[in-house]
């Protein structure tokens, strides 16, 4: 539902949880402040490791999107991790300078987070995962080394400087 500007960030059927993009027609989940399963100190790795150590500290992704699966988080089931394209679209150069590839030209004046805090206020400056795996070779990309190529890597957005990378799923 479209709620007015006084709705607080909550989990109440009347509260702030999510953030549609009217571009994109996506729905965001919207990170809160109050230790639960969507605060924003909640880090996550990327891959499953057999082990869910709770969302406090660095759980798996994967543990994360179940769990809001399982809240019915606005009213959704099918949450996931978003591609690497669908979460570029976030990415918010105050300066209005892009790169062709959607990232920050300037990103030692844009401001940070890069990415609308009106509608995103709790985001990190810091990196969010995507699904997608890296799948460049290593010998275009001297700086990757092989065992972080293939399914060990995957693409994340940094909300910091408004540019995406890949690292290893348990970064």
């Amino acid at each position: 539902a479209v709620l007015p500007d006084i709705a607080k960030l909550g989990f109440g059927l009347n509260d702030w949880a999510c953030t549609k993009d009217n571009e994109t027609g996506l729905t965001w989940e919207v990170k809160t402040t109050d230790s639960g399963l969507r605060d924003w100190n909640n880090t996550y790795t990327n891959y499953s490791s057999g082990l869910d150590i709770g969302y406090r500290g660095s759980s798996d992704a994967k543990t994360f999107v179940n769990a809001v699966n399982n809240q019915k988080l606005c009213g959704a089931t099918n949450w996931d991790l978003p591609s690497l394209d669908a979460l570029k679209t976030l990415i918010f150069c105050s300066d209005g300078q892009y790169d062709e590839d959607g990232s920050c030209k300037n990103y030692q004046t844009v401001t940070q987070p890069t990415i609308k805090t009106t509608y995103f206020p709790n985001t990190q400056n810091d990196w969010y995962w995507s699904w997608n795996f890296d799948k460049r070779d290593p010998a275009a990309n001297p700086l990757i080394p092989d065992y972080l190529v293939k399914d060990s890597t995957r693409w994340s957005v940094d909300f910091y400087y408004g540019y995406f990378n890949s690292y290893s799923k348990d970064y």
